[in-house]
């Protein structure tokens, strides 16, 4: 799964992250300790149900069809650059980095 994907990523980068339950998603709070905003990165962990379609997993039907794949790419990408750039140096507030999942309607006959 792709959660765990990324909270492997996550910890290899030397991130702490909660998680809530089992809810599969989890939030990297990274606070500078200067004050100023808080700021959110989200990356949205949607598979649609479409056993039809050529790329849909062979046992769940599931495929990552509608562009998140993008967007957790670049949580990652965030993620990665926050950790070995030293830019934390330079920021103030929190950065709140959140794998997000199930954004989009899991019954596919309700438009989003």
């Amino acid at each position: 799964m792709i959660i765990t994907a990324l909270a492997d990523i996550f910890t290899e980068l030397g991130y702490e992250i909660e998680r809530f339950g089992d809810i599969p998603g989890f939030i990297a709070d990274l606070d500078t300790g200067r004050s100023g905003p808080t700021v959110a990165i989200l990356g949205e962990m949607d598979a649609l149900y479409m056993p039809e379609h050529p790329a849909a997993h062979p046992e769940q039907g599931t495929v990552h069809a509608c562009g998140h794949h993008a967007q957790y790419a670049a949580l990652v990408g965030v993620t990665a650059a926050l950790s070995v750039s030293g830019a934390l140096d330079g920021l103030s507030g929190r950065i709140c980095l959140m794998a997000v999942p199930a954004e989009a309607p899991q019954d596919n006959s309700v438009g989003i």
